[in-house]
């Protein structure tokens, strides 16, 4: 007979025995789900079996590394923690991992002092992953001794575009179309960190490409068709040309499961309002590496340039920024390394600010605040003039900070972050949101209009006025207003240089020119009066000149409107003067030719007689043509076919035209050209 100790003992020990198998059972399904990159529902099977194995430092060690690809920061602190105090001799590079949470989170002191100690730690080891994570310690540790001046940067302002723009996923690679519009990837479901095999059947599990359009303070997305979203695979990163005609993008592959990614680069064009077939950009990608992340810039010689990211052969190492040119047949270059600015671990999101001539980019390779973090380098390819320098905050958080761009003028734009802040209810890090850009460029240009003859600059109202900046080597307009009230106008212009135009009425168009080196003399504001010029009109009225029957004399009458003809010309020594001979419809077509070639000639000879007496040359100021009976200006006959003698004296006759009064305003000179009845007997 069992005693009662003997049956209780006996119930513990299998009941130990049935948690044991289940426990190891939660194990074994966690390490499934992991490698197929399910972190969340890993964690599901990790944490319970942790509770019951808290010694298991692999499994403390699983659950951080899960937290980790699901950048849930503060978890993964917790568990690398429990990993590194229990047994940091097995599992080394949890301490790395420790200070890398507690940086992601801001506690850089902590965060430091773990980082130098896991380099006291490993200072003999010879393996090479952790030599490695030696390398990005050190890189860590000087990021986090340069973040007093990394904090105070403020090169722009950063704010939420919340939701609307934001799914509660991923959202990744915004580009600006226009000030209300953008192209933006987005993944609605929680694929990453939440695998279901369910899921896959729908295109709801790809990330896709959208066009979002602003209205108001709110956004809405217009999933771009199936030529370019093709079900069954990742499609971003897209990016339209300066045309609008073309768009670039990138379509991924899954490789074990949603743990790694190849892509490849296609581009469409546009046929009528839609986009066309995809086709596939053959020369850039690859089967042994991936291809992704397309942005445009120019060159020099405005050539256009494709920046993408790759893996490829022949890189710094890890992901690397490359480049090609565009041929005229409309291929690409062999892709060329941008060694300026890789590193041996990854750099991320290229992007090419033309007007500014500056290159962004995101990178894990250079001190940093965490995580990716967004740089920049000045200059073009042909010459880079500074070094890679960090954007500082706000751009860049303790977080991964990717996929800056801009608008064309460099001054507003989108990036992508997982600070805290996002949309996402799966914690305050897990998700990529897109977030809105402004550039602080301290540089703005203030001005107002005056009269040039007002000594005293009052505004003038009512000025419409139209401003211009050089963006990628145009003159394009960035303000149109009206002026009132003797308000100034403002504008954020950087360092461009400005046109300025204004109109209003009784005053000369007003141009003003600014250069940029003008805004070296002040600290961040230029003001300026645009000065007008009120129009003050000669009038100048020129009329013909006629003629007798059949004759080609200047009779004394005409004489005094030809000698006023001949001081409009000396005044004017530029003008050129055009004199037509004309015939009413006597005599014939060759014959009155030739008499309207004898009357221009002779109205031409006597201005040269004047001009010969005052030595003004105008041998090549006046042009002479006949007209013939060709453009009479009155009946020569009746309506029942007699002879019109008033109407043929009216059509004997020169006339002249000031060839450059297209430019009379400028000159500030109204021509007037009158007809006349012909005076005395003719």
């Amino acid at each position: 007979m069992f005693s009662a100790k003997r049956i209780f003992f006996l119930t513990v020990s299998i009941a130990i025995v049935v948690s044991s198998c289940k426990t190891r059972k939660m194990i074994k399904t966690g390490d499934r789900l992991f490698e197929e990159g399910s972190y969340y529902n890993a964690t599901e099977y990790y944490i319970p079996a942790t509770e019951k194995k808290p010694n298991n430092t692999r499994l403390t060690y699983q659950v951080g590394a899960a937290n980790m690809a699901m950048r849930d920061y503060a978890t993964m602190a917790e568990y690398f923690g429990q990993t590194t105090t229990a047994n940091e001799k097995a599992w080394p590079d949890a301490r790395y991992y420790y200070a890398e949470a507690l940086q992601m989170q801001g506690e850089y002191d902590s965060a430091a002092y773990h980082f130098n100690q896991f380099l006291i730690n490993t200072k003999e080891t010879s393996d090479d992953g952790i030599r490695v994570l030696r390398e990005r310690a050190e890189l860590n540790i000087d990021g986090i001794e340069l973040m007093d001046s990394l904090s105070s940067m403020e090169l722009a302002s950063v704010s939420s575009l919340g939701e609307g723009i934001n799914s509660n996923f991923q959202d990744l690679a915004p580009k600006v179309i226009d000030d209300n519009t953008m192209l933006v990837g987005s993944m609605v479901n929680d694929s990453v960190i939440n695998y279901d095999y369910e899921i896959s059947e729908s295109n709801d599990y790809y990330a896709e490409l959208f066009i979002a359009r602003k209205s108001g303070d709110s956004w809405t997305k217009e999933r771009l068709d199936d030529d370019i979203n093709e079900m069954g695979a990742h499609v971003g990163n897209g990016v339209i040309s300066e045309d609008g005609q073309t768009l670039f993008y990138t379509r991924c592959a899954e490789i074990n499961g949603v743990s790694a990614m190849q892509c490849r680069l296609f581009k469409s064009s546009k046929v009528g309002n839609d986009w066309g077939e995809a086709q596939e950009i053959v020369e850039l990608n690859g089967e042994d590496f991936t291809t992704t992340q397309p942005s445009l810039g120019y060159d020099n010689d405005n050539n256009e340039v494709l920046y993408f990211v790759s893996n490829r052969e022949g890189g710094q190492g890890g992901l690397d920024v490359w480049y090609t040119s565009m041929q005229e047949d409309g291929t690409f270059s062999n892709p060329t390394n941008l060694k300026e600015v890789n590193t041996k671990f990854d750099e991320f999101s290229p992007y090419y600010d033309n007007q500014n001539q500056r290159l962004y980019f995101s990178s894990l390779g250079y001190p940093g605040m965490g995580g990716f973090d967004v740089y920049f380098v000045d200059g073009n390819l042909e010459n880079w003039t500074s070094d890679v320098t960090n954007a500082g905050a706000p751009i860049n958080s303790p977080t991964d900070d990717i996929y800056f761009a801009l608008d064309d003028r460099g001054r507003k734009g989108y990036m992508v972050s997982n600070r805290v802040g996002t949309t996402s209810s799966r914690g305050e890090t897990c998700c990529d949101d897109v977030f809105a850009v402004e550039m602080n460029s301290g540089l703005f240009l203030s001005g107002y209009f005056a009269s040039r003859n007002d000594a005293s600059q009052a505004p003038i109202n009512g000025v419409s006025s139209s401003t211009y900046m050089d963006i990628n080597g145009s003159m394009e307009m960035i303000g149109d207003d009206v002026t009132e009230g003797g308000n100034s106008l403002v504008y954020e212009v950087g360092a461009s240089n400005i046109k300025v135009v204004g109109d209003a009425e009784g005053y000369y168009q007003s141009v003003t020119e600014i250069d940029a080196s003008t805004f070296e003399q002040v600290e961040d504001t230029l003001f300026m009066v645009y000065l007008m010029d009120p129009i003050i009109r000669e009038t100048i009225t020129v009329k013909p000149v006629y003629f007798v029957f059949d004759q080609s004399d200047i009779t004394e009458l005409y004489q005094v409107e030809l000698d006023s003809l001949y001081s409009v010309l000396v005044k004017h020594p530029d003008w050129i003067l055009q004199i037509a001979g004309h015939t009413d419809s006597r005599g014939t077509d060759n014959y009155n030719d030739a008499l309207g070639n004898r009357r221009a000639n002779a109205a031409k000879d006597y201005l040269m007689t004047l001009g010969m007496a005052d030595s003004v040359d105008l041998a090549d100021r006046i042009m002479t043509i006949s007209k013939g009976e060709s453009n009479p200006i009155a009946d020569n006959e009746s309506a029942a076919g007699e002879d019109n003698p008033a109407g043929r004296a009216r059509n004997r006759r020169v006339t002249f035209r000031l060839l450059n009064d297209v430019n009379s305003e400028e000159d500030g000179i109204e021509i007037k050209y009158e007809d006349a009845d012909p005076q005395g007997t003719f």
